[in-house]
């Protein structure tokens, strides 16, 4: 009871300590008071234009948690540790989003793409998932890097995108903060902060990485689908332990990504709407 109420003590000073840190620490309290404005004016500008958006994170980050709650019940550790990553990797890239960082894709795709190399390795050897987990760190930093693992299944395309190129290529750009789109409002570079741009200028940039963000996320929940119809088929795991994610949730997301696709045609150019068509199917449990 105390150590509660001594955490809601530190929360409510927040405000105290930010002020005083304006009087010892200038370009601290600096940063952290831009971030704040940059936070409450996005948050500002999606709940009055754009609340569908808000909707789509809100579902995402719902299955995603459900995700996370299903992979606890399964004998993976690592996976288990693989999840919070992703989770934690969403929150935090939706957080860059409100704060207008142009990396804050990056983490999610790299992800993204670990995921879908190390899940098709499972799916195609299926001794290799038991490996994995019975894998020191340097056992697993060899046999099982994105590299290696790449090589070992040369042409397979990643999932959501056309080939391991186009991913490569994609993540490249992520890795030097640079989106896929570069000229969107106006021929600005997205690398200029949002706050030097109108309001509508705002939007635009915001929507665009929001809908990135989603984008790995789904294709994310994708790969654990089709990993656990694998695994449930080679009977490895109860049957009955299914994924805990509401398919209106999944729906959500996938009509918002939609609608923000079709209201962007005119405005963006067409390779980067190319990210946004991968649609998303839940697959169906083996009987």
């Amino acid at each position: 009871m105390n150590e509660a109420s001594g955490d809601e003590s530190k929360v409510s000073h927040a405000g105290d300590v930010l002020d005083a840190l304006r009087d010892t620490h200038p370009r601290i309290s600096g940063l952290l008071h831009r971030a704040d404005q940059a936070r409450t004016l996005t948050l500002s500008i999606l709940r009055s234009d754009a609340s569908g958006a808000l909707d789509a994170i809100e579902a995402t980050s719902r299955f995603l948690h459900g995700m996370d709650d299903w992979v606890r019940k399964v004998p993976a550790p690592l996976a288990t540790e693989f999840v919070a990553r992703i989770t934690s990797d969403f929150i935090d890239g939706v957080d860059g989003v409100l704060e207008h960082k142009v990396s804050a894709v990056l983490d999610p795709a790299r992800d993204l793409m670990e995921l879908s190399v190390l899940f098709r390795e499972f799916r195609l050897r299926p001794k290799s998932f038991e490996q994995w987990q019975r894998a020191d760190q340097v056992h697993h930093l060899g046999q099982f890097s994105f590299g290696r693992l790449l090589k070992r299944h040369p042409g397979e395309r990643i999932t959501g995108f056309p080939d391991i190129e186009e991913a490569f290529a994609e993540y490249t750009q992520h890795s030097r903060t640079l989106h896929p789109a570069m000229p969107l409002v106006d021929g600005l570079e997205l690398a200029r902060a949002p706050l030097q741009l109108p309001a509508a200028g705002v939007l635009t940039w915001v929507l665009a990485m929001i809908a990135e963000t989603l984008r790995h996320a789904m294709i994310a929940v994708e790969e654990f689908n089709l990993w656990h119809v694998a695994r449930e088929d080679a009977e490895e795991i109860d049957p009955s332990v299914d994924i805990d994610i509401d398919l209106e949730d999944i729906k959500v997301v996938r009509r918002w990504l939609q609608t923000h696709t079709e209201a962007q045609k005119d405005r963006v150019p067409p390779e980067f709407m190319k990210a946004f068509q991968a649609p998303y199917k839940r697959k169906p449990t083996p009987s």
